[in-house]
């Protein structure tokens, strides 16, 4: 009997470690796999059409390597069947390709437009990479998916075949070997260090869950960057080592009935500036600046991919902007078309007529605001650069200064129907031609160098220019994103103090 527990131990022993070497074996595989991945064309193939698509550097690495994460666990499992030790190589691979950089640069001193620095927020470093665990698991679940797929549908016929053949010439040993691993007691199956199944799989069932809800969270991660919210106000300290020392500002969620949107309730997002609510400005009125998001987008794009209210903070803290509200409208029209924040072909969507008719005045109404154009000004990013200079055009006796960023400046989209005329008319290049009047207001210009829409900048201030119309224009070298608008809005407050005085 001794004996025969001797043998039963001995194989049980030489199983596990056929199982440790095999895994081991399949890790490696996934691991060299994403190696190779990131040495060829794939990788840059990869980068190059996500720039194309639009993204940022920044945003396209981040893609690109949760794809790979996806590629390199197929791999693994069309080629093996242990799916755990598959997808536990993807998220080691995602780990080593894109984590550990990503944390290593985050960790780097990070300063704002004006030099400041910022200070890191370890428990927002934390959150962002858990988010990234996460996504990193949901990739290698897909992937180990997609290669179970291709292995029962390609491979697995094809090792059935071999498996055949080669079973011709050891059916005796097998089926020897089968009776002996049947005559193994009942010991085998109750092994003491597994635990029971159902708890075992409840557990993985609530840890699928936690990796589910984190991921769900990391939508910034791509509509802005994976840098995003990581770093703290220099408001929030003393701004290196000046004497200046910011007050708390207020962020409020508004809403306006809209008759000229049939009576939609519109949303929007308020900026106060620190003093607004101090008893000694209780009688204190303020310049307004509206900033429009791009598309897609929502009103609180500006807080978050911008940087505005951490911006005007400092800066107004400074002294080198004005101290502002910022008003910060929801833009989205109808669904299936871009609103481009004006009133449609058919008439049926007069957004831009909500934005003068409707907000504007519920704002002065409501809050402390300087109600005349000198001290009013409208901006905006992409598709809302684009409105803030159509809107601006159109009613220079609202808005005094028109800031536009990573712009463009003839109409397009569906919104305006086919009449060429309605066109004409709601292009910021053409209607400044006839409107005179728009002469007057001050325009700050913004682009990136790699933006496609950067021709579109370019010729809109060489037209300023040819019309006499001071303008302040700058333009950074990246792409159409966010790191690039921060940087340009943090200028453009700047040069508010110069517009208004």
């Amino acid at each position: 009997m001794g004996m025969i527990d001797t043998s039963i131990i001995q194989h049980i022993l030489k199983k596990k470690w056929e199982i440790a070497f095999s895994s081991l074996v399949v890790l490696l595989v996934v691991l060299v796999s994403g190696f190779l991945s990131t040495h060829t064309a794939i990788n840059g193939t990869l980068l190059t059409t996500l720039v194309g698509f639009g993204l940022d550097p920044q945003r396209a690495n981040f893609v690109t390597s949760l794809l790979l994460t996806i590629l390199v666990s197929l791999v693994g499992a069309t080629l093996s069947r242990r799916w755990m030790v598959v997808m536990m190589g993807g998220v080691v691979f995602f780990s080593v390709h894109y984590l550990a950089h990503f944390l290593t640069t985050a960790m780097l001193p990070m300063r704002d437009p004006g030099g400041l620095l910022e200070p890191l927020d370890a428990l927002a470093l934390l959150h962002t990479s858990l988010m990234m665990f996460a996504l990193a698991i949901l990739a290698s679940c897909i992937g180990v998916a997609l290669g179970r797929g291709l292995a029962y549908t390609l491979v697995r016929p094809l090792m059935h075949l071999l498996a055949f053949l080669y079973q011709q010439r050891r059916t005796q040993q097998m089926v020897a070997r089968q009776e002996e691993v049947r005559s193994l007691p009942e010991m085998r199956r109750e092994n003491v260090y597994r635990l029971p199944r159902v708890i075992r799989e409840l557990l993985q069932a609530l840890g699928f869950i936690a990796v589910l809800i984190l991921a769900l969270g990391s939508v910034n991660l791509f509509v802005y960057a994976p840098d995003v919210g990581l770093h703290l106000s220099p408001a929030q300290a003393d701004l290196a080592g000046t004497d200046h020392v910011v007050s708390q500002s207020t962020i409020l969620y508004d809403t306006y009935r809209s008759p000229e949107m049939g009576g939609q309730t519109r949303s929007f997002v308020v900026y106060l500036p620190p003093s607004y609510t101090t008893p000694a400005a209780k009688n204190r009125r303020y310049p307004v600046l509206y900033l429009l998001h791009g598309s897609p987008g929502q009103e609180t794009n500006w807080l978050t991919g911008g940087k505005a209210a951490q911006s005007e903070d400092t800066l107004s803290a400074l002294g080198k902007a004005p101290e502002l509200i910022l008003i910060m409208p929801d833009g989205n029209g109808r669904a299936g078309e871009t609103s481009e924040w004006g009133n449609s072909g058919d008439g049926k969507q007069l957004l831009e007529s909500s934005i003068v008719q409707d907000l504007v005045p519920y704002v002065d109404r409501k809050y402390r605001t300087i109600a005349d154009a000198s001290h009013r000004g409208i901006g905006g990013l992409s598709m809302g650069g684009f409105g803030a200079a159509n809107i601006g055009i159109h009613h220079p006796s609202t808005f005094g200064f028109i800031i536009a960023l990573g712009g463009y400046y003839y109409a397009s989209g569906s919104i305006w129907g086919e009449n060429a005329a309605y066109l004409r008319a709601n292009s910021p290049a053409d209607v400044l031609l006839q409107q005179k009047q728009a002469r007057y207001i001050h325009y700050f210009i913004g682009a990136a160098t790699r933006d496609e829409l950067y021709s579109a900048s370019l010729r809109f201030v060489h037209e300023l220019k040819q019309l006499h119309i001071p303008s302040t224009f700058e333009a950074i070298k990246g792409y159409h994103a966010w790191n690039i608008w921060q940087i340009e809005l943090y200028h453009a407050l700047q040069w508010l103090n110069t517009v208004m005085r």
